[in-house]
């Protein structure tokens, strides 16, 4: 059976909510699902590993001329119209005689007029080329970590660059255009690419790690979570860990407690995950003659030793 958000708000509820009734505690509860997935997270799971593919438009062309008016952000086209995709998928214009310059556009006022983001500071003309190319795109699956951008037909992996160094890539490169991206870099949650798109549509291959899921108050209790049922009592220890910080002295379960039972378990997955698995049980099993491990007073020791009955 698969691992739902209404047996995490169940367990929840059961071990680690003093109240298990009113809105309050549902936005409690869900807050610690939330915190325990970014806990978790934190770890780069190789079940968190996703592979994508990304296509790349080709850029389209002029068919007609531009006309733009210096220190002006309005621009009109001669003959043909401006596509809505050119703002709602953010592509970049290319306007012949501005170096390294793109431009966006902001609104479109009329099939043939537009208002750009920037201000256009060549000389007033109406003769203008220009092409549109898509340069900027969102990262599937919610992935938040890149690890391999490639050409999915020649496999030429693309160059990260920081973006202050893609800018200054983009601004100082003379060709603007190539068949073959050649650099990439992530800037509000969105991969860009230079150079821009040639004539030809291109397909990208991503190695990304995804983010935690964020679940809300209103998602449906038979909504299945992103986590694998077999490692559910992870979850179940991060969420009562989230919780016991969260109440502070108000909380039914000791916080050192929750604690060493979150690290162990999280400890053994891990190794697991990275296919190292101790075949003999979990690390450190209570064996007999021993007690649970914590000392007399509350501390605990090290994850390596276990006291034994009359020597705590």
């Amino acid at each position: 059976m698969a691992l739902t958000l209404g047996k995490l708000r169940d367990h929840a509820r059961e071990n680690s909510a003093p109240d298990p009734s009113g809105s309050t505690a549902d936005r409690e509860v869900n807050g610690w699902i939330n915190r325990a997935f970014q806990r978790i997270w934190r770890h780069s799971w190789r079940r968190n590993l996703r592979y994508a593919q990304l296509l790349i438009p080709a850029a389209e062309s002029g068919t007609s001329t531009l006309t733009a008016t210096q220190v002006s952000q309005s621009i009109s086209l001669s003959s043909g119209i401006f596509e809505n995709k050119y703002i709602d998928e953010s592509w970049a214009l290319k306007i012949d005689g501005q170096g390294g310059l793109l431009y966006s556009l902001a609104t479109i006022t009329n099939p043939t007029a537009a208002v750009m983001n920037e201000y256009w500071t060549g000389s007033t003309s109406s003769t203008l080329s220009y092409f549109f190319a898509k340069d900027k795109f969102d990262i599937p699956d919610g992935g938040v970590q890149l690890m391999r951008v490639a050409d999915a037909l020649s496999h030429y992996e693309l160059g990260y660059l920081e973006p202050h160094e893609f800018d200054f890539m983009r601004q100082t490169t003379p060709g603007t255009q190539s068949p073959n991206p050649a650099y990439y870099t992530t800037r509000q949650d969105k991969l860009w690419i230079w150079p821009l798109p040639g004539s030809s549509p291109r397909v990208l291959e991503l190695s990304m790690r995804i983010g935690p899921p964020r679940y809300e108050t209103t998602d449906d209790d038979t909504t299945v979570v992103d986590w694998p049922e077999k490692w559910a009592d992870l979850l179940q220890r991060a969420i009562d860990l989230e919780a016991a910080i969260s109440q502070g002295k108000n909380s039914p379960a000791d916080y050192r407690l929750v604690k060493y039972e979150f690290d162990e378990t999280f400890d053994n997955y891990k190794a697991e995950d990275g296919g190292i698995s101790d075949l003999t049980g979990p690390l450190n099993p209570i064996l007999p003659g021993q007690h649970y491990p914590y000392w007399q007073d509350g501390s605990y020791p090290n994850s390596s030793s276990v006291p034994e009955i009359g020597n705590s």
